[in-house]
């Protein structure tokens, strides 16, 4: 069993997120690793053991499942469901005027209701509630997949009552810089309430499309928080809405934790104003208009080419066990069928959009697509092709270079010795990405 890496999706403070595929299902995840200089704190180990254990008891539909914990090459890698989406904040900063006030709502309410969930849901082996707090609530740590779904993203500081937690839970101030409620920066005791003054912050930032700037000082908190929400004016909604909603935000943002409602309320109140508005959400057409466009302009490099490559590679280490050959994938099919038409080269644009949304295909459609072109013929990989045969060859190879795996550097070895200068370039590009 081994992994492949896809795609690196981000880097952090402490660590590195890609996506990759287990060779012998095609499953593809979301693997989570540590940065190296983190591996010798013991501490943060700790924490992101403590985030894979947390996250199995948290069988919710909004919230990232955790598939498995591997170790390799003494590293501890935690493999996620992959969710196919954007967060929020990509979101946000793509729709200038702000998402529409019901998909909005609708937003905060699922997050909302599967924090509720979150801290209500029961320990197996004890019986008592697991009274997690997530501490990190932000538009980047909630994404809309490309399916209209809501998911609850990073775990990684939350606090929850388990047993085999590793790691001492103590009131920390971790966490987003203008997301973080006052008492927390003072060092008080985390509650749910912390969170819900997150969420208000997420629900004002979607409205407006802004962020938020309050004080840490109570009587200038409240005046800016005053301020602020006389800028939540959703165009087509009537007054009473419009007061209902910011009445909402000032309560969740409320400088005293005492004076905000918990989870359940503001999932009641927000299906209370969204009931009497006639609010009509309809996330999956949001995912269409903002989210598939976002996934389509996400580069296609290899991962080879990404500056975290070197420090993640040994997640291609041999795990084990025989490799089986994957299913087709749909990506697979979609692309194998794209390729078949005439002329497909000449929408390269839109191939690579396709490409972009979906990293779950493989190079097999692109090598059979070279393999015609050749005719099957071994010479012809010597003979300098001519017209849309050679436009079609030079757009596959700079195509493969996004999955230098060993069956397409064995594939390309040859054109190394091509007549055509272009040809030659590519596949030389190809094996010198392998080899890194």
């Amino acid at each position: 069993m081994a992994l492949e890496i896809v795609q690196i999706l981000a880097s952090g403070t402490f660590g590195h997120v890609a996506v990759v595929r287990d060779t012998q299902d095609g499953r593809l995840m979301a693997a989570k690793v540590l940065k190296r200089e983190h591996l010798e704190n013991p501490k943060i180990v700790r924490r992101m053991l403590d985030e894979a254990a947390l996250l199995r008891r948290l069988d919710h539909p909004n919230i990232v499942r955790v598939e498995e914990v591997r170790e390799l090459e003494g590293r501890p890698v935690m493999l996620l469901e992959w969710v196919r989406g954007a967060s929020l904040d990509e979101i946000v900063v793509a729709s200038p005027p702000g998402i529409p006030i019901a998909d909005a709502c609708a937003i905060v309410m699922i997050a909302s209701d599967a924090l509720f969930a979150a801290w209500y849901t029961t320990e197996p082996t004890t019986g008592g509630p697991l009274h997690v707090i997530h501490r990190d609530i932000k538009p980047s740590n909630i994404l809309l997949a490309d399916d209209g779904e809501v998911k609850l993203l990073d775990f990684g500081i939350a606090r929850g009552q388990f047993e085999g937690r590793q790691s001492e839970t103590v009131s920390v101030v971790l966490g987003a810089h203008g997301y973080l409620a006052p008492e927390r920066l003072d060092g008080a005791e985390d509650t749910p309430f912390g969170d819900v003054y997150a969420m208000g912050c997420v629900l004002y930032e979607l409205l407006t499309s802004q962020r938020i700037r309050l004080s840490l000082h109570p009587r200038a908190h409240t005046e800016r928080l005053q301020k602020g929400i006389m800028h939540i004016r959703p165009p087509g909604v009537g007054a009473r809405t419009v007061s209902d909603l910011a009445r909402l935000v000032q309560r969740m943002c409320a400088y005293d934790p005492d004076d905000r409602p918990d989870h359940g309320e503001v999932v009641e109140t927000l299906h209370a104003i969204s009931t009497e508005a006639g609010f009509q959400p309809d996330l999956p057409r949001l995912a269409r208009k903002a989210v598939l466009p976002l996934l389509a302009s996400r580069s296609l490099d290899s991962p080879v080419r990404h500056p975290a490559w070197q420090e993640l590679r040994f997640l291609e280490t041999h795990t084990g066990g025989t490799p089986a050959g994957a299913p087709t994938r749909e990506s697979d099919l979609r692309l194998a069928r794209f390729l078949k038409q005439e002329d497909w080269h000449e929408r390269s644009d839109q191939l690579r959009r396709m490409l972009a949304a979906d990293p779950s295909w493989t190079a097999r459609p692109l090598l059979d697509a070279l393999s015609r072109l050749e005719g099957g013929s071994f010479w012809s990989r010597f003979v300098g092709p001519q017209g849309q045969a050679r436009a079609q060859m030079v757009a596959l190879l700079d195509l493969l270079r996004s999955r230098p795996d060993q069956e397409v550097l064995d594939r390309v070895r040859p054109y190394l010795r091509h007549r055509d200068p272009e040809l030659v370039l590519l596949a030389k590009q190809i094996t010198e990405d392998h080899s890194r």
